[in-house]
């Protein structure tokens, strides 16, 4: 089985991804919007946003790969809940 967040084999626990469980009981790395969303119209500049901590389905990697720009994917719910939205790199400042 390949694991669904890093592309690389699985090794599950009773179908139930481990590598996942400890992403979701660490805190989200916080960021600072430097501009208005395209995509999400509550993440306005100045507005804080944090790392999704779930499977985004390879989103910020095609965004990255359709504009040659790093891109992450963040959420607007504190403990790095759905749902998610992807940003350029350059448009947010970790805080």
């Amino acid at each position: 089985m390949q694991c669904p967040m890093t592309s690389f084999d699985c090794i599950t626990c009773e179908d139930k991804c481990m590598l996942q469980e400890r992403r979701q009981q660490e805190t989200p790395k916080r960021y600072r919007m430097l501009k208005d969303s395209d995509l999400e119209p509550a993440a306005t500049a100045g507005a804080i946003v944090y790392r999704f901590a779930h499977h985004d389905y390879s989103m910020a990697a095609h965004d990255e790969h359709m504009t040659g720009v790093p891109h992450i994917s963040v959420t607007l719910n504190s403990d790095g809940s759905y749902p998610f939205f992807t940003v350029a790199e350059r448009d947010v400042e970790e805080v």
